[in-house]
């Protein structure tokens, strides 16, 4: 049985100034994201490709096997979906030539921010991923996730 992609948005719903919940996991949900050179090289990726495609990365959180965003577009051609294929693109080609395996999973799940969304509940809640996972008691303790 195959599993159908969520449907996605009319293409001018992912460019602009808007904000974005993002989760992306890795390929097969493997544990790709727990080692310090794997994130610290996806998190450097993901902050130039912000600055590249005109995005800001309001918070970030990198588990074992996805990661959670939420990203602002700065201008009136930000391109989220841009911006995703590059990152991922980019940190598949060096995950790969390390590893010889595939990074991420075809996709992604977003949610568009309505602008009567509170986006610091939801940075808030991004950040809380280690701690409802279990990983750690207290927000502080977890290294891969914060804001910029």
């Amino acid at each position: 049985m195959s599993r159908k992609m969520a449907p996605r948005l009319n293409g001018s719903r992912y460019v602009g100034l808007r904000r974005y919940l993002l989760t992306i996991c890795t390929f097969h949900r493997t544990h790709a994201l727990r080692k310090d050179p794997v994130v610290e090289s996806v998190l450097m990726q993901l902050r130039q490709r912000a600055i590249d495609h005109r995005f800001a990365i309001h918070a970030y959180c990198f588990m074992p096997n996805d990661v959670h965003l939420l990203l602002e577009g700065l201008s009136d051609s930000s391109d989220l979906r841009r911006f995703i294929h590059d990152w991922k693109r980019r940190t598949t080609d060096e995950y790969r030539s390390t590893t010889g395996g595939d990074l991420w999973q075809r996709g992604h799940v977003d949610h568009v921010l309505r602008p009567e969304e509170d986006a610091d509940f939801v940075k808030r809640y991004v950040l809380g991923t280690p701690v409802r996972a279990g990983l750690v008691a207290h927000v502080k303790e977890y290294r891969y996730a914060g804001s910029d």
